[in-house]
C-alpha cells in the first residue's frame, strides 16, 4: 500500500455478523477479502491478499511489485492460533484451520485442515460422517428443562459411584 493509492469504489473488506477477531491478529485487504458470518479467529492470526513477489532475483525482494489475489473465508469457519491465510485462499462453511497451518488455495466446506502448506486432515462425508472417524464421542446434548443444579448434582453422584466401585474414598462426603 502507499499514500494515496484508490482502492475505488467498492467495498474491500467485508466482515459478517458475529466474526471475532483474536487479540493480535492483522487483516490485510487491499483486493477483496470477504469474511462469513459466525467465523472465530484464534490470536495472532494473519490474512493477507497482498505477498510480496520474487521475480528477480538480483532484486531485493522488498523492493519487488507484491502479487494480490482475493480472500474468501466461508461462514462459520475456526481459525486457530497463529494460522496464516494467503492470497487467494478461498474457505468453504464451516472450516477448521489448525493452530500455525499456511493456507492457500481452496478448501471445500465442513473440512479440518493443518500445516505448513495446509492439507486437509479430516472431512465431513454425508452418509458416512467424519473421516477419518473422530476419536472422541460425540457430545450428548443436554435434555431440555436439566438445570444446572441438576447437572452439578449428577456430577457429584457420578464421582460417588466410581469411588464405591472401585473401593475409593473421598474425605468428607457421604455415601
Amino acid at each position: 500500500m502507499m499514500p494515496d493509492l484508490d482502492l475505488g469504489p467498492d467495498p474491500i473488506l467485508t466482515l459478517g455478523n458475529g466474526v471475532v477477531l483474536g487479540r493480535g491478529s492483522h487483516v490485510i485487504a487491499d483486493v477483496r477479502l470477504t469474511i462469513g458470518d459466525d467465523c472465530f479467529f484464534g490470536p495472532g492470526v494473519y490474512v493477507t491478499t497482498t505477498n510480496h513477489s520474487y521475480d528477480d532475483p538480483e532484486t531485493p525482494v522488498g523492493k519487488q511489485w507484491p502479487r494480490t489475489d482475493p480472500v474468501a473465508i466461508g461462514p462459520g469457519g475456526w481459525i486457530g492460533t497463529g494460522a496464516v491465510i494467503l492470497p487467494g485462499a478461498r474457505l468453504g462453511r464451516n472450516v477448521v484451520v489448525a493452530a500455525g497451518a499456511v493456507v492457500r488455495g481452496e478448501v471445500p466446506d465442513h473440512a479440518v485442515v493443518a500445516g505448513a502448506p495446509a492439507r486437509i486432515v479430516r472431512r465431513w462425508e454425508p452418509g458416512e460422517g467424519w473421516q477419518p472417524p473422530l476419536r472422541t464421542p460425540t457430545p450428548v446434548p443436554i435434555p431440555e428443562g436439566v438445570t444446572p443444579e441438576q447437572l452439578l448434582a449428577l456430577g457429584e453422584w457420578e464421582t460417588a459411584e466410581g469411588q464405591v466401585a472401585s473401593g475409593g474414598s473421598s474425605p468428607g462426603r457421604a455415601r
